[in-house]
Protein backbone atom coordinates (compact mmCIF):
# COMPACT_ATOMS: atom_id res chain seq x y z
CA UNK A 1 0.00 0.00 0.00
CA UNK A 2 2.79 2.64 0.42
CA UNK A 3 3.81 2.79 -2.92
CA UNK A 4 0.01 2.80 -4.22
CA UNK A 5 -0.21 5.50 -1.70
CA UNK A 6 2.65 7.43 -3.48
CA UNK A 7 1.06 6.86 -6.91
CA UNK A 8 -2.03 8.11 -5.95
CA UNK A 9 -0.55 11.45 -4.16
CA UNK A 10 1.49 11.85 -8.15
CA UNK A 11 -2.07 11.53 -9.91
CA UNK A 12 -3.99 14.10 -7.33
CA UNK A 13 -1.87 17.35 -7.88
CA UNK A 14 -1.50 18.61 -4.44
CA UNK A 15 -3.51 17.79 -1.07
CA UNK A 16 -6.43 18.39 -0.13
CA UNK A 17 -7.09 15.67 -2.56
CA UNK A 18 -9.88 15.20 -4.10
CA UNK A 19 -10.79 11.48 -5.39
CA UNK A 20 -12.62 11.75 -8.75
CA UNK A 21 -13.04 8.33 -10.57
CA UNK A 22 -14.18 10.63 -13.88
CA UNK A 23 -11.48 12.94 -13.54
CA UNK A 24 -8.92 11.28 -15.60
CA UNK A 25 -8.59 11.38 -19.25
CA UNK A 26 -5.87 10.68 -21.95
CA UNK A 27 -5.63 10.33 -25.64
CA UNK A 28 -2.87 8.13 -25.58
CA UNK A 29 -4.42 4.48 -25.52
CA UNK A 30 -0.97 2.81 -24.30
CA UNK A 31 -1.68 4.96 -21.19
CA UNK A 32 -4.48 4.21 -18.25
CA UNK A 33 -4.96 7.11 -16.95
CA UNK A 34 -5.83 7.75 -12.68
CA UNK A 35 -4.89 3.76 -13.08
CA UNK A 36 -4.02 4.00 -8.83
CA UNK A 37 -6.56 6.21 -8.00
CA UNK A 38 -9.64 4.35 -9.99
CA UNK A 39 -8.41 1.28 -9.04
CA UNK A 40 -9.18 1.46 -5.01
CA UNK A 41 -12.38 2.49 -5.93
CA UNK A 42 -12.54 -0.93 -7.51
CA UNK A 43 -11.36 -2.61 -4.67
CA UNK A 44 -13.19 -0.47 -2.54
CA UNK A 45 -16.35 -1.48 -4.19
CA UNK A 46 -16.13 -5.39 -3.14
CA UNK A 47 -14.30 -4.92 0.19
CA UNK A 48 -15.75 -1.76 1.84
CA UNK A 49 -19.03 -0.38 -0.20
CA UNK A 50 -21.14 2.20 1.21
CA UNK A 51 -24.16 4.02 -1.04
CA UNK A 52 -24.16 6.86 1.35
CA UNK A 53 -20.57 7.61 2.07
CA UNK A 54 -19.95 10.40 4.03
CA UNK A 55 -16.78 11.09 2.29
CA UNK A 56 -17.14 14.62 0.53
CA UNK A 57 -13.70 14.65 -1.61
CA UNK A 58 -14.48 11.09 -3.14
CA UNK A 59 -16.65 10.92 -6.21
CA UNK A 60 -18.87 8.63 -6.73
CA UNK A 61 -19.90 8.15 -3.14
CA UNK A 62 -20.57 4.52 -3.32
CA UNK A 63 -17.79 3.62 -0.91
CA UNK A 64 -15.56 4.06 1.71
CA UNK A 65 -12.20 5.50 0.26
CA UNK A 66 -9.21 3.66 1.79
CA UNK A 67 -7.55 7.20 1.95
CA UNK A 68 -8.35 10.60 3.70
CA UNK A 69 -7.96 14.04 1.74
CA UNK A 70 -4.08 13.84 2.58
CA UNK A 71 -3.62 10.58 1.22
CA UNK A 72 -3.21 8.90 4.90
CA UNK A 73 -4.24 5.66 5.39
CA UNK A 74 -7.87 5.12 7.35
CA UNK A 75 -7.34 2.37 9.82
CA UNK A 76 -11.26 1.72 10.38
CA UNK A 77 -11.52 1.35 6.61
CA UNK A 78 -8.49 -1.15 5.91
CA UNK A 79 -9.76 -2.99 8.49
CA UNK A 80 -12.35 -4.32 6.56
CA UNK A 81 -9.91 -4.94 3.78
CA UNK A 82 -7.91 -7.68 5.92
CA UNK A 83 -10.92 -9.27 6.70
CA UNK A 84 -10.84 -10.68 3.55
CA UNK A 85 -7.17 -11.46 3.79
CA UNK A 86 -6.07 -14.57 2.11
CA UNK A 87 -3.54 -15.66 4.54
CA UNK A 88 -6.04 -15.35 7.58
CA UNK A 89 -9.05 -17.35 5.12
CA UNK A 90 -6.07 -20.54 4.88
CA UNK A 91 -5.57 -20.46 8.77
CA UNK A 92 -9.26 -21.11 9.12
CA UNK A 93 -9.46 -24.08 7.13
CA UNK A 94 -9.94 -27.50 8.71
CA UNK A 95 -6.90 -30.38 7.93
CA UNK A 96 -9.90 -31.86 5.62
CA UNK A 97 -9.81 -28.75 3.62
CA UNK A 98 -7.91 -28.85 0.48
CA UNK A 99 -6.62 -25.22 -0.97
CA UNK A 100 -4.77 -24.89 -4.42
CA UNK A 101 -3.84 -21.17 -5.09
CA UNK A 102 -4.27 -19.77 -9.08
CA UNK A 103 -2.25 -16.38 -9.33
CA UNK A 104 -1.07 -14.31 -11.58
CA UNK A 105 1.11 -11.32 -12.95
CA UNK A 106 3.12 -9.80 -16.00
CA UNK A 107 6.65 -8.61 -15.81
CA UNK A 108 5.89 -5.44 -16.92
CA UNK A 109 2.78 -4.68 -14.42
CA UNK A 110 2.13 -1.15 -13.53
CA UNK A 111 1.49 -1.63 -9.55
CA UNK A 112 4.97 -2.99 -9.37
CA UNK A 113 3.57 -5.79 -8.43
CA UNK A 114 5.67 -8.81 -10.37
CA UNK A 115 8.23 -9.28 -7.64
CA UNK A 116 5.85 -9.43 -4.60
CA UNK A 117 3.99 -12.13 -6.65
CA UNK A 118 7.39 -13.84 -7.06
CA UNK A 119 7.93 -13.99 -3.31
CA UNK A 120 4.47 -15.28 -2.79
CA UNK A 121 5.40 -17.71 -4.98
CA UNK A 122 8.56 -18.86 -3.34
CA UNK A 123 6.57 -18.47 -0.04
CA UNK A 124 4.27 -21.12 -1.69
CA UNK A 125 7.13 -23.35 -2.44
CA UNK A 126 8.56 -23.22 1.14
CA UNK A 127 4.97 -23.91 2.96
CA UNK A 128 4.49 -26.87 0.47
CA UNK A 129 1.22 -25.52 -0.67
CA UNK A 130 -0.44 -26.29 -3.74
CA UNK A 131 -0.48 -23.56 -6.28
CA UNK A 132 -0.10 -22.98 -10.15
CA UNK A 133 1.82 -19.42 -10.86
CA UNK A 134 0.80 -17.65 -14.45
CA UNK A 135 3.67 -15.33 -15.41
CA UNK A 136 3.72 -13.06 -18.85
CA UNK A 137 5.42 -10.79 -20.70
CA UNK A 138 2.94 -7.74 -20.22
CA UNK A 139 1.14 -5.63 -17.67
CA UNK A 140 -1.31 -6.10 -15.26
CA UNK A 141 -4.47 -6.64 -17.21
CA UNK A 142 -4.22 -10.93 -17.59
CA UNK A 143 -4.10 -12.27 -21.48
CA UNK A 144 -7.22 -14.30 -22.38
CA UNK A 145 -4.95 -17.28 -22.46
CA UNK A 146 -5.08 -17.17 -18.58
CA UNK A 147 -8.61 -17.26 -18.27
CA UNK A 148 -8.85 -20.82 -20.25
CA UNK A 149 -6.18 -21.74 -17.66
CA UNK A 150 -8.38 -20.56 -15.01
CA UNK A 151 -10.76 -23.00 -15.97
CA UNK A 152 -8.83 -25.80 -16.26
CA UNK A 153 -7.31 -25.11 -12.71
CA UNK A 154 -11.08 -24.86 -11.40
CA UNK A 155 -12.22 -28.17 -13.21
CA UNK A 156 -9.31 -30.05 -11.49
CA UNK A 157 -10.67 -29.17 -8.12
CA UNK A 158 -14.05 -29.52 -8.44
CA UNK A 159 -13.97 -31.98 -11.08
CA UNK A 160 -13.52 -35.62 -10.49
CA UNK A 161 -9.93 -37.08 -11.11
CA UNK A 162 -10.83 -39.28 -13.81
CA UNK A 163 -11.98 -35.96 -15.84
CA UNK A 164 -9.29 -34.21 -16.60
CA UNK A 165 -8.09 -32.31 -19.68
CA UNK A 166 -5.25 -33.05 -22.14
CA UNK A 167 -1.51 -31.76 -21.24
CA UNK A 168 -0.47 -29.14 -24.09
CA UNK A 169 -4.49 -28.58 -24.98
CA UNK A 170 -4.11 -24.90 -24.55
CA UNK A 171 -0.57 -23.92 -27.00
CA UNK A 172 0.28 -20.64 -25.02
CA UNK A 173 3.03 -20.03 -26.97
CA UNK A 174 2.04 -20.27 -30.48
CA UNK A 175 -0.16 -17.21 -31.51
CA UNK A 176 -2.06 -17.64 -34.67
CA UNK A 177 -0.73 -16.07 -37.59
CA UNK A 178 -1.38 -15.23 -41.16
CA UNK A 179 0.27 -15.11 -44.06
CA UNK A 180 0.93 -13.43 -46.25
CA UNK A 181 0.73 -9.90 -44.38
CA UNK A 182 -0.56 -7.63 -45.97
CA UNK A 183 -2.29 -9.59 -48.70
CA UNK A 184 -4.63 -8.38 -51.40
CA UNK A 185 -7.52 -11.08 -51.58
CA UNK A 186 -6.27 -14.28 -50.03
CA UNK A 187 -4.13 -14.92 -47.15
CA UNK A 188 -3.35 -18.68 -44.91
CA UNK A 189 -3.61 -19.12 -41.18
CA UNK A 190 -1.64 -22.54 -40.56
CA UNK A 191 -3.56 -24.65 -37.70
CA UNK A 192 -1.48 -26.94 -35.02
CA UNK A 193 -2.15 -30.70 -35.12
CA UNK A 194 -5.62 -31.76 -33.42
CA UNK A 195 -7.16 -28.29 -34.08
CA UNK A 196 -10.57 -28.13 -34.47
CA UNK A 197 -13.79 -26.24 -34.15
CA UNK A 198 -12.50 -22.84 -35.52
CA UNK A 199 -14.09 -20.16 -35.70
CA UNK A 200 -13.34 -16.50 -36.69
CA UNK A 201 -15.10 -13.09 -37.22
CA UNK A 202 -13.40 -10.32 -39.08
CA UNK A 203 -13.81 -6.54 -37.41
CA UNK A 204 -12.81 -3.49 -39.37
CA UNK A 205 -11.20 -0.67 -37.57
CA UNK A 206 -15.00 1.46 -37.14
CA UNK A 207 -15.73 -1.47 -34.79
CA UNK A 208 -18.12 -3.28 -37.21
CA UNK A 209 -18.28 -7.24 -37.81
CA UNK A 210 -18.15 -7.75 -41.44
CA UNK A 211 -20.76 -10.45 -42.40
CA UNK A 212 -19.72 -13.75 -43.34
CA UNK A 213 -20.93 -12.64 -46.97
CA UNK A 214 -17.85 -9.88 -46.93
CA UNK A 215 -15.36 -12.66 -47.21
CA UNK A 216 -14.58 -16.49 -47.15
CA UNK A 217 -13.33 -18.95 -45.03
CA UNK A 218 -12.12 -22.22 -45.90
CA UNK A 219 -10.58 -25.03 -43.54
CA UNK A 220 -8.55 -28.31 -45.05
CA UNK A 221 -5.40 -30.13 -45.11
CA UNK A 222 -4.58 -27.79 -41.60
CA UNK A 223 -5.07 -24.41 -43.12
CA UNK A 224 -7.50 -21.49 -42.61
CA UNK A 225 -7.59 -19.77 -45.74
CA UNK A 226 -9.48 -16.49 -45.82
CA UNK A 227 -10.39 -14.71 -48.72
CA UNK A 228 -10.78 -10.52 -48.21
CA UNK A 229 -10.74 -9.72 -52.33
CA UNK A 230 -14.31 -8.87 -51.66
CA UNK A 231 -13.15 -6.26 -48.96
CA UNK A 232 -11.81 -2.81 -49.43
CA UNK A 233 -8.18 -1.68 -48.77
CA UNK A 234 -7.30 -0.88 -44.85
CA UNK A 235 -7.00 -2.74 -41.92
CA UNK A 236 -9.19 -5.69 -39.96
CA UNK A 237 -8.94 -7.59 -37.27
CA UNK A 238 -9.35 -11.52 -37.39
CA UNK A 239 -10.13 -12.66 -33.92
CA UNK A 240 -9.89 -16.66 -33.81
CA UNK A 241 -10.58 -19.38 -31.96
CA UNK A 242 -10.34 -23.24 -31.79
CA UNK A 243 -10.06 -25.97 -28.99
CA UNK A 244 -6.28 -25.51 -28.62
CA UNK A 245 -6.23 -21.52 -28.76
CA UNK A 246 -7.05 -17.99 -29.41
CA UNK A 247 -5.51 -15.02 -30.36
CA UNK A 248 -6.05 -11.77 -32.61
CA UNK A 249 -4.61 -11.17 -36.04
CA UNK A 250 -4.53 -7.63 -37.76
CA UNK A 251 -4.39 -7.88 -41.30
CA UNK A 252 -3.99 -5.27 -43.29
CA UNK A 253 -5.51 -5.88 -47.01
CA UNK A 254 -3.40 -3.92 -50.16
CA UNK A 255 -5.54 -1.89 -52.67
Amino acid sequence: MPAVRLMIMLENGEPPYFYDFYGFNSEDPNIIPGFFTRSMFLAASGFSPDENSNQTYINPRIVEYPFDPWANMIDSVYNKWKTYDIAKEINELSPSDSVSILFGCGTGDETMAYFPNLTLRDSLIEYELSFEFFSHKAGHSMPDVYFDRLMIFLDSLLLHPSIYTAVGAFNINQAPEAFPNPVKDITTISLLPGETNVSISVMDMAGSILPPGDYSAITGDQKLLLNFSKCSPGVYLVSFRSNLRRGHIKIVVSG
